[in-house]
C-alpha cells in the first residue's frame, strides 16, 4: 500500500542535491487551515516570500490554488473511476518522483523567464 511518508521520503531523497530549495510538507495543510491556524503560523508553513509552490494531492485539486497561488504548480486527479492496483495507478497519473521534479523544474524555468 502506498504511504504519504514513503512518497515525501522519496521526493526528499530525489531532490537532494538540486539547485533550488525545497520544503516539503505533509497533511499539514487542511482546507480549513485559515480558520484555525493563527496568520504567524501560516506564514511561518507557507511563507509569504516563497510564491512558487507545488502542491500533490492523490485527489481532487479543489482548493489547492489558494495555497500555491498563481505561480504554483498543483498535481492532482480531478476525475473518478479508474481501477487498478495503487502502484500502478499512481505512475499512470503521474506520482512519481521522478515526474514531480520534471514539473517543480518546468514550473521554476517558467517562473524565471
Amino acid at each position: 500500500m502506498w504511504k504519504r511518508v514513503s512518497f515525501r521520503n522519496s521526493c526528499r531523497k530525489f531532490f537532494k542535491g538540486v539547485p533550488f530549495e525545497t520544503n516539503i510538507l505533509q497533511g499539514l495543510l487542511k482546507r480549513n487551515m485559515k480558520k484555525i491556524q493563527p496568520k504567524q503560523y501560516r506564514d511561518e508553513v507557507l511563507p509569504p516570500g516563497i510564491t512558487t509552490r507545488v502542491s500533490i494531492e492523490a485527489g481532487v485539486t479543489i482548493g489547492w490554488h489558494k495555497y500555491v497561488g498563481r505561480e504554483g504548480e498543483i498535481i492532482g486527479i480531478d476525475h473518478f473511476g479508474a481501477s487498478a492496483p495503487g502502484k500502478i495507478l499512481l505512475k499512470e497519473f503521474g506520482f512519481t518522483s521522478e515526474n514531480i521534479l520534471n514539473r517543480v523544474r518546468s514550473r521554476l524555468t517558467r517562473k524565471k523567464s
